[in-house]
């Protein structure tokens, strides 16, 4: 599965540090913010003509450079040192809340720095085009954010006690939400009313009011009603989905190419082997695509919204174009390919999947046991099947 791009840019993880740093080398442009509100409103700063925020990185003289971001509460309060071949600033791990967040790097007190977009797996770029009055002139106006994770195992919003599962929703963890359009905005706990959850668990059919305990909500299930795996999502006063954070390693892209994600959950020491076989000495890949079957390409659907005219194999050990291969379709939509088990490698985790059409991504079915999430880094975050010889 791709990621934007191959590095993790303006940052690096070092023991018990995190370094913000920044190279000269890196920067392909500034945006001037000394007309806007960024300082006031970082993720809706009120820009207006496109062509005057614009500045060659050869134009200007770095003088000074700052990091701000969800860590500092967007200040100007951490300064980055010039070494001779890049600014940079050390920060301990235990002083960094939340986990993860976004932060850029501001010249001289009034300019963006806006790094290399298809270069940096951590690029992240919200519209901030209000969405209730449109200026279409502004839809290519990015902010150009960088990504920062310090565990990237970081599960969050459930828990497993005894024979329930228990879902827990702190609000002090959504600072910042989604709205549905790309914007981010300020949401204040007292602003909460109630808080629900729903999920795949009953096929989102009804929200559960969760109980207030503390600054916390939580409600808990019966193990034995909910899925192997599932999703879930949280819903404040009645109206508001809350995007899980990025930082979260549990939770499932529902929309390629935006950071739109429903959390997941995943009940161990279930053995329910989904999506191949062993058969003497070959591994067969078998897929038999039901209508109620999920697939994803700009959004998640049924799989009998589409016309399926074949199916392909991803698998991380092909070396194929995008791990790739074409299956035999066996009629009544069931495709299936054949691997000698020879060659595939041994005792390393494999992840797998199917992709309809070539690009239409199946989401495992619920029941299945055998399923990894991918790269934190991965624009999607899909889950994949996975096995090991």
């Amino acid at each position: 599965m791709s990621n934007r791009g191959g590095e993790i840019l303006g940052y690096e993880l070092k023991d018990d540090s995190v370094y913000f740093i920044l190279k000269e080398s890196e920067i392909m442009n500034f945006i001037d913010l000394k007309n806007t509100d960024f300082f006031e409103t970082a993720h809706a700063p009120n820009f207006h003509e496109d062509s005057s925020y614009f500045h060659k990185a050869k134009d200007i003289k770095i003088k000074k450079v700052n990091v701000l971001g969800a860590f500092n509460d967007y200040s100007l309060t951490d300064e980055l040192i010039f070494n001779g071949d890049y600014w940079v600033i050390p920060k301990a791990k235990n002083h960094i809340q939340p986990v993860g967040g976004d932060f850029l790097f501001i010249i001289n007190e009034r300019y963006a720095v806006t790094l290399p977009f298809f270069f940096g797996k951590n690029i992240h770029t919200p519209r901030f085009t209000n969405p209730h009055n449109w200026d279409f002139s502004l839809l290519r106006m990015y902010l150009v954010w960088q990504l920062y994770i310090l565990d990237s195992e970081y599960e969050m919003a459930y828990q497993l006690k005894d024979d329930s599962i228990q879902f827990i929703f702190d609000p002090n963890i959504y600072a910042l939400v989604n709205d549905g359009y790309g914007i981010q905005e300020n949401y204040h706990p007292d602003m909460i009313d109630y808080v629900e959850v729903a999920g795949s668990f009953n096929a989102w059919s009804q929200y559960f009011k969760m109980n207030k305990v503390g600054d916390k909500y939580y409600k808990s299930l019966a193990l034995k009603d909910v899925n192997t795996w599932g999703e879930f999502k949280f819903i404040i006063n009645g109206r508001v989905w809350v995007n899980p954070p990025f930082y979260a390693s549990n939770k499932l892209g529902h929309f390629t190419g935006t950071r739109e994600y429903n959390f997941t959950y995943k009940i161990p020491n279930i053995d329910n082997i989904q999506g191949y076989t062993i058969q003497g000495n070959e591994i067969v890949f078998s897929w038999h695509l039901n209508d109620s079957d999920l697939l994803t390409f700009w959004e998640r659907t049924y799989s009998n919204r589409f016309e399926i005219k074949n199916m392909y194999l991803y698998a991380s050990f092909l070396e194929t174009p995008g791990q790739k291969v074409l299956m035999e379709d066996l009629g009544d939509r069931h495709y299936e390919i054949r691997f000698p088990l020879s060659e595939i490698p041994k005792n390393k985790q494999i992840q797998f999947n199917y992709h309809a059409n070539g690009m239409l991504l199946l989401t495992p079915p619920y029941y299945a046991s055998n399923v990894v999430q991918t790269d934190i880094w991965d624009d999607n975050q899909w889950v994949n099947f996975e096995f090991s010889l």
